[in-house]
């Protein structure tokens, strides 16, 4: 079995970094956040948008939302294509075109 299959059959319980990381951001209190550091989020993600709309017509985006996006139809935005697909399949999408 490849690593990333073994990754993927993974339970995320059984990931404790990242649990650690997603409890850790749930639990701030928005008044331990500066100013500084709100800047820098914003310019993280304005440029993380910027470079997932640049990427729009690449063509392995295109051929990523024909194969994922439209036949599997969900709640989540292909950011710059106007579609909706699962969560899964829309992180993979919108991960690779920002990439």
């Amino acid at each position: 079995m490849a690593i990333a299959e073994q990754h993927a059959a993974a339970p995320i319980e059984s990931v404790p970094v990242t649990r650690q990381a997603a409890d850790w951001i749930a639990n701030v209190a928005s008044e331990d956040i500066t100013d500084r550091a709100r800047t820098w989020a914003k310019h993280a993600l304005l440029d993380w948008i910027a470079v997932t709309l640049a990427a729009n017509n690449e063509p392995l985006v295109g051929m990523m939302v024909e194969e994922l996006a439209d036949d599997q139809p969900g709640k989540c935005t292909v950011v710059g294509q106007g579609r909706k697909t699962t969560r899964l399949n829309a992180a993979m999408i919108n991960g690779a075109a920002s990439h």
